[in-house]
C-alpha cells in the first residue's frame, strides 16, 4: 500500500511539473516590448521650441530635427549677434554664447561652430554643411548634428534647416 500511496504521488508530481499552458498573443492582444534600458548619453533632452517662446525673429540660422516633416517646431536658433543661440534643453530654455567658429561664414554663421550656456554647464557644438540658396537672402542647410555636452553626458542629434535675413 505505501508503495502504491508513493508511485500515485510520484506521478501526480510528475504529470503537474509537465503540463503547462503556453500561449501566444492573438492579433487583438497588444505586445508590450520590454522597457528602453537607460541611454548611455544619459538624460540629455534636446526638445522643440516655436519661435514664438524663445522671441526668435529675423536673420539668423534655424534648426529643426532631421525627420521632422513641418518646419515650424526648432531646437536651435542663433541670430547674428554671437550671444544669441538659443535652445531648449531638459524643458528649460537655454541661452548660449558662441565661444569658437569655423569653416565658411554665411549669414553671421559659421559651418562649425561652438557655444556654451551662460551658466557654464552645458556646451554645444554645431556642424553644418550649407546647401543651395533658396532665394536671395535664404541659404538651406541641407544636414548637420547639434552635439549637447552636459555633467560628462552627451547626446548628438542630426538636423536640417536654413540660414539667412
Amino acid at each position: 500500500m505505501k508503495t502504491l500511496l508513493s508511485l500515485s504521488l510520484v506521478a501526480t508530481f510528475l504529470v503537474g511539473c509537465t503540463a503547462q499552458t503556453v500561449t501566444s498573443p492573438t492579433p487583438s492582444e497588444p505586445v508590450t516590448p520590454p522597457a528602453a534600458s537607460p541611454s548611455p548619453t544619459g538624460n540629455i533632452q534636446v526638445e522643440e521650441f516655436t519661435l514664438d517662446e524663445v522671441g526668435a525673429r529675423g536673420c539668423g540660422m534655424y534648426l529643426w530635427k532631421a525627420d521632422r516633416k513641418s518646419k515650424d517646431r526648432f531646437v536651435f536658433f542663433k541670430g547674428l549677434n554671437p550671444d544669441s543661440m538659443t535652445m531648449r534643453i531638459n524643458g528649460q530654455i537655454v541661452k548660449f554664447t558662441r565661444t569658437a567658429g569655423t569653416g565658411d561664414e554665411f549669414y553671421g554663421q559659421q559651418t562649425s561652430q561652438t557655444f556654451r550656456s551662460e551658466d557654464g554647464s552645458t556646451s554645444v557644438v554645431v556642424e553644418v554643411v550649407r546647401g543651395a540658396k533658396q532665394d536671395a537672402e535664404v541659404m538651406a542647410i541641407d544636414q548637420g548634428t547639434i552635439r549637447v555636452s552636459k555633467n560628462g553626458q552627451e547626446v548628438t542629434t542630426p538636423v536640417v534647416g536654413n540660414a539667412g535675413c
